[in-house]
């Protein structure tokens, strides 16, 4: 494990174009936002983080892949949603085809990555026009076993950081069940072992 951080996570960052996909990364970030360009392809970030569970803190890095919302980079964004960990899916609810575009990204996800991946669906205001309802949208995430919350211009700046420390919490919960999992195979092996005494 390398000593500079104790897991290295995937998470990608996916939905229509307009959605606050970039404003939100980089408020995460800290960096300035200066005005709205579609992202081209793919953009990449790193980025550390502490993370308490289990009355223990762990070091985690992140890799955020910013992908485009744009129809003709399709292709590219589906390529790097393999082997992600964690998946951040953006709507807008002030616009009703982005919701609806969500069912598309989420048929991606399940098409190319693990069944384990999480997946927080988060629903983004820009205005006061919101046409998108929030028991629409909590339905939706419940129907599909993911996570769900809101943010909007004005919180968005103090929620960025607990909502990638939560969706990063229950991808670590998950790791630590699955090393407990794999480390108890393996005391039982060792235990059959001996108990037979399969060397002699």
């Amino acid at each position: 494990m390398n000593n500079q951080f104790d897991y290295l996570y995937k998470l990608v960052v996916v939905g229509a174009q307009k959605t606050g996909k970039t404003y939100f990364i980089n408020k995460f970030r800290q960096t300035e936002y200066t005005q709205y360009r579609a992202t081209i392809s793919v953009e990449f970030y790193m980025k550390q983080i502490n993370v308490s569970l289990q009355d223990k803190e762990y070091k985690v890095e992140l890799k955020i892949c910013d992908t485009s919302g744009l129809e003709r980079f399709k292709a590219i964004t589906t390529a790097y949603l393999r082997e992600a960990t964690g998946i951040l899916l953006f709507c807008n609810v002030n616009d009703q085809s982005s919701f609806e575009k969500c069912n598309v990204y989420l048929k991606k996800i399940k098409d190319c990555c693990s069944e384990n991946v999480k997946v927080m669906l988060i629903g983004n205001s820009f205005s006061s026009g919101r046409v998108v309802q929030t028991d629409e949208l909590v339905q939706f995430a419940e129907q599909n076993n993911i996570m769900y919350t809101e943010i909007n211009e004005q919180n968005i700046t103090e929620k960025c950081d607990a909502i990638v420390q939560r969706l990063t919490q229950s991808i670590l919960w998950q790791s630590l069940e699955e090393a407990q999992k794999r480390n108890k195979q393996s005391e039982n092996f060792a235990w059959i072992h001996s108990y037979f005494d399969l060397d002699e």
